[in-house]
């Protein structure tokens, strides 16, 4: 059977899927791709309205099954939104005399971390950090000899109904869950190289409503979170001044200046709507306000993960998002973190056939997302579709059916029959010999 997986990203503005095979040479290629709007029914990546959520997903899914001629039946489904995040977690063993650690004992100690319980969240994946022997940090301590064992984790979690949501609304759409996959992991390690992973990186992902930021050393996820700012906020912000949202998008969209360079004798009055002007420089400065802030809570984030300078996050900073489009952008990341390897993400690492990469050229960075996830996919997702028959085809066995029904109930009519007048045969037969004794015996 062809195999061809079907992943769907949900975020704050739409919902993404896309569907692809992998080929022999271990390339993806895109087979169908399809988009419909989501701020209806999520709030910062959470889906809060079912009904609508389901609708949506059916909008998607019969999108890609008009393009694949399939029938979906499952998916894969990425997960992101605010409640995600990281938490570090310690799990510690002593023992009376020294012991040879063994898989088992890593097994054992990997499952009592995943037994940890957090207040209204789940942990959705473990990690496995270090583990420390006699103030040895060791990655594999296997075969290695103790008195005492420390485990360290960093569980990823999230609120409880987030999973719940998702499931719900696809359980509505009658359309089934493969398996989450958490978006922000994926996409990380699809956009950024290993070298850059194992040497120290953050992937910061600005989008309309959150900014999800990434740190990774030695190839391990050092810290997640998901920050509940952005490009929306900017937004908001120009609305404040007395513009409409849809006004004030447009116009977010157009001047773009993360860094306010205005000169006096450049400053030019912009029409906010019919007789009202405002400063560009006014506007430049609202927009650099707002990304400051934003740069400046990522930074802080960086920090506490304790990989914020230069010489541990020595990959520098990778940015991505549609809520990252503001002409420099990078410089005030900059300024405000002090590393100067900073770079905007603008193609994937996944392996795809020549179509799918002239395919995805324009694309924004939902299709990165989703991709990441589609990439992640093993499982079949579709079947076939039964060809109908043509309708001449139709008739004919239609014709044949009632042909066959009447030949059937005229026979079992003659058959009837035929046994009517055997049983009156036999009835006969029976009376006469009857008749015939008693003449006898008289």
């Amino acid at each position: 059977m062809d195999t061809i997986i079907v992943a769907l990203e949900i975020s704050s503005t739409q919902i993404t899927g896309i569907a692809g095979r992998s080929g022999k040479d271990g390339k993806l290629r895109i087979e169908a791709y399809a988009t419909t709007p989501s701020s209806k029914f999520t709030k910062r990546g959470i889906v809060f309205n079912i009904n609508q959520a389901s609708d949506a997903i059916l909008n998607v899914i019969g999108q890609l099954e008009q393009q694949l001629n399939k029938d979906i039946k499952q998916v894969y489904v990425g997960i992101s939104g605010q409640s995600l995040h990281s938490e570090q977690n310690v799990v510690s063993r002593s023992y009376e005399e020294e012991k040879l650690i063994d898989e088992n004992e890593i097994y054992s100690i990997a499952d009592e971390n995943r037994g940890t319980k957090y207040a209204n969240f789940d942990i959705l994946e473990s990690i496995e950090q270090e583990y420390d022997i006699a103030s040895r940090h060791l990655h594999d301590p296997i075969g290695v000899m103790g008195t005492n064992i420390v485990g360290n984790f960093l569980n990823i979690v999230a609120a409880k109904n987030m999973r719940k949501s998702i499931i719900e609304s696809l359980k509505k759409a009658k359309i089934e869950l493969v398996e989450f996959i958490i978006t922000p992991l994926t996409l990380a390690e699809s956009v950024i190289d290993k070298e850059k992973l194992r040497a120290g990186c953050a992937l910061v992902d600005i989008g309309a409503e959150t900014t999800t930021v990434s740190v990774y050393k030695k190839n391990l996820l050092r810290r997640l979170v998901v920050l509940p700012l952005g490009s929306n906020n900017v937004t908001k912000d120009i609305c404040s001044i007395g513009i409409e949202e849809e006004r004030a998008e447009e116009i977010k969209i157009k001047y773009n200046n993360a860094i306010n360079l205005i000169k006096e004798d450049d400053d030019k009055e912009i029409e906010i709507s019919e007789g009202r002007t405002i400063k560009e420089s006014l506007l430049n400065s609202i927009i650099e306000a707002r990304v400051e802030e934003i740069a400046e809570n990522v930074v802080h984030q960086i920090q506490l993960s304790g990989y914020g300078d230069s010489n541990q996050l020595i990959g520098g900073i990778f940015i991505c998002g549609n809520g990252a489009k503001y002409n420099d952008i990078l410089k005030v990341f900059e300024n405000k973190s002090q590393i100067n390897k900073i770079k905007m993400i603008s193609s994937s690492n996944v392996p795809l056939d020549t179509a799918s990469k002239n395919l995805i050229k324009n694309e924004n960075n939902h299709y990165y997302a989703a991709l990441s996830i589609l990439n992640q996919g093993k499982e079949n997702c579709c079947e076939e579709r039964f060809l109908l028959t043509s309708p001449v085809v139709e008739e004919k066995e239609a014709q044949e059916a009632i042909a066959a029904e009447k030949k059937k109930k005229k026979e079992k009519k003659s058959k009837g029959k035929r046994f009517k007048k055997y049983l009156v045969q036999i009835t006969d037969t029976l009376f006469s010999t009857k008749d015939g004794e008693e003449e006898e015996e008289e």
